[in-house]
């Protein structure tokens, strides 16, 4: 008996040498096996997620109501076709305001777009103070998911690591607007983002002539950041690589290791919902691909407990705004390019802009 008890003991000490000393074990990923065993399970929160969404500066030609801020239509489209609401943000709103809003959210985007990625300027530190929020709900044991889609993606690979974009990104040769594949990583299967992809989904990721994403980026983080920049492997596992027309393999899918974000180098949200570019992919592994990516963020946002009054929800949601079809000119589409087919026009925070504020002058991603 004395025999058995030591072998025992033996054994538990193993698997307790082996927990203490993987570091994707035991708090790395508590969040993961939480979120899928409730998934699984359906025992959600919230039913209805409140999804915040930061806009983006916008030329103000477009609006009636001569708003300079928009967020794109396919984008919230993507996110009411897994069940979440859209509440935009202002990107030159304060500290205050965004505190304010973000004590009603379940979940929050980064979307595809424009901008500086950079302290200094308005859509980055707010970016920054949403992202430190978010960080802060997780710590304090409160699940609150993170999607970035594009620059979104680098833009939480510039918060992590805490580096200029000329220390994060390289070019990205033929990424402009174009299909790509995604070569999925070991870390893959484990992961939640792909966990509710089927096996032909799987398989048609890495098909060339399935067209599984969109990608519209002239940038990329590449794998050597990684190894470069020990915070990003410490907080972020890459899932899928995809290659440039030049043959460089970048970071195109990841996952946090200690929180529930997801982030996409590629358009999850344009293959449902945009038409006027005819590069953009719409077979049904690409549009299969976006409703999956949908699904599990929205569906993770309904395990935060977060809850206001309706009366109170329906002031905040997107529909309150002034949504514009900019593909109604093919002319205008031509000459606009990247902008989306549609957009939701949000009006202006009160105050003047900060004088870095030449956001307006789009450049970086799409």
């Amino acid at each position: 008996m004395r025999i058995l008890y030591t072998l025992l003991a033996l054994s538990l000490l193993f698997c307790f040498q082996k927990v203490v000393g993987a570091r994707d074990t035991v708090g790395a990923h508590s969040w993961k096996r939480d979120v899928l065993f409730k998934l699984k399970n359906q025992e959600y929160e919230n039913v209805a997620p409140l999804i915040g969404v930061l806009a983006q500066p916008h030329p103000p030609k477009d609006s009636k109501v001569g708003a300079h801020q928009s967020i794109s239509g396919p984008l919230v489209q993507w996110i009411e076709s897994a069940g979440g609401r859209v509440v935009p943000i202002r990107y030159d709103s304060t500290k205050e305001e965004v505190e304010d809003i973000f004590e009603t959210l379940n979940g929050l985007v980064f979307p595809g777009g424009s901008g500086t990625l950079w302290y200094g300027h308005s859509f980055f530190d707010t970016a920054a103070h949403l992202w430190s929020l978010a960080k802060d709900a997780n710590r304090n044991g409160e699940l609150f998911p993170v999607f970035g889609i594009c620059l979104g993606f680098e833009t939480i690979h510039i918060l992590v690591a805490n580096r200029t974009s000329e220390e994060i990104l390289v070019p990205a040769a033929g990424q402009e607007s174009v299909a790509n594949t995604l070569e999925l990583m070991d870390g893959a299967k484990d992961s939640v983002f792909f966990s509710n992809w089927k096996n032909e989904l799987i398989l048609g990721a890495a098909d060339p002539r399935r067209k599984p994403t969109f990608n519209a980026h002239e940038w990329a983080v590449p794998l050597s950041a990684y190894m470069d920049h020990a915070a990003l492997d410490d907080e972020l596992e890459i899932l899928s690589t995809s290659t440039d027309t030049d043959g460089h393999e970048y970071v195109s899918t990841v996952e946090g290791r200690n929180m529930p974000i997801f982030a996409t180098q590629w358009h999850p949200e344009k293959t449902p919902y945009e038409f006027s570019d005819k590069t953009i992919p719409h077979t049904r592994t690409a549009i299969d691909a976006a409703y999956a990516s949908a699904q599990i963020f929205i569906e993770t946002a309904k395990l935060n407990p977060e809850k206001i009054p309706y009366e109170d929800q329906v002031k905040m949601v997107i529909q309150n705004y002034e949504q514009v079809f900019i593909a109604s000119d093919p002319e205008e589409v031509k000459s606009r390019d990247p902008l989306p087919d549609t957009v939701w026009m949000i009006p202006d925070s009160a105050g003047p802009l900060s004088s870095t504020d030449s956001d307006l002058q789009y450049h970086q991603e799409h």
